[in-house]
């Protein structure tokens, strides 16, 4: 697939090429244009799951809970699969602040809007 970087090289490349302002103006327009539907497409494939991994993933947690395992809230950060967003990520590192990945979930409730 594309990757932004290819898309910063083809840009450069042609960028270089140009003379004229209303042709780099046209080039620009265009990386940007071909950089948001890059970000769209990583988006959407990180964060906007398909319903049936996405209800896989509901009942793993769900069958955890129901088998006694304590949830805590880094196990739900890393099921979510948010790429950046990581159990790590949740411990801040600085002197008394607790590690949030640490903390248990109680009272857990899963909702999805209608697909």
């Amino acid at each position: 697939g594309v990757t932004p970087a290819d898309v910063l090289e083809l840009s450069s490349k042609t960028i270089l090429g140009l003379t004229e302002q209303s042709g780099i103006n046209t080039v620009v327009d265009q990386a940007v244009t071909t950089g948001k539907d890059l970000a769209k497409a990583e988006f959407r494939k990180h964060v906007l799951a398909p319903l049936d991994e996405l209800l896989a993933r509901t009942r793993d947690i769900a069958s955890q809970a129901a088998g006694g395992k304590v949830l805590l809230l880094g196990d739900m950060v890393a099921a979510m699969g948010i790429p950046g967003l990581t159990a790590a990520s949740l411990d801040p590192g600085v002197a008394g602040l607790p590690n949030f990945a640490a903390f248990g979930l109680t009272n857990l409730k899963f909702a999805f809007a209608p697909p």
